[in-house]
């Protein structure tokens, strides 16, 4: 079993929802975090290719 510091420091973070699209919580989310976290984000939405300049991936496993 891990540590809680894989939880609350995590090295990735996926976004379930990310998109391109402007007001959206999925764009806030993921731009908040491209701003401000030191780790890798990864969009996750089957429907883009990209999202704010990163490769989207379709799903959490990939």
């Amino acid at each position: 079993m891990g540590t809680l510091n894989e939880l609350f420091d995590p090295d990735r973070v996926a976004v379930v929802g990310a998109t391109a699209r402007e007001g959206a919580v999925g764009r806030a989310v993921t731009s908040n975090l491209l701003a401000d976290f030191d780790g890798e984000t990864v969009p996750v939405n089957p429907n883009y290719d990209e999202v704010l300049g990163r490769t989207c991936v379709d799903a959490v496993g990939e």
